[in-house]
């Protein structure tokens, strides 16, 4: 069985297809967003060198990503 090591939690490829067989690529717009994130990203780890801060900031884009909502936030 081969595994393919793109896949998360190492999924056979040959059971599931290769996942990136159904994705179209992303559009312009989507492309300018994932961009301008990763910047931003780099401008806050550049600015705060605090690991404990670091730690922060990408948990609070995790939940942004996950949830949809800034960390401390109610779900409800």
């Amino acid at each position: 069985m081969q595994w393919d090591a793109t896949w998360p939690f190492a999924v056979s490829s040959k059971a599931y297809g290769n996942p990136s067989e159904h994705r179209s690529p992303p559009g312009p717009e989507a492309e300018e967003v994932y961009r301008r994130w990763l910047q931003f990203l780099d401008d806050e780890f550049v600015r705060h060198s605090s690991p404990e801060r670091r730690a922060e900031i990408v948990r609070d884009q995790l939940y942004q990503l996950y949830l949809g909502r800034p960390h401390g936030a109610s779900s409800t």
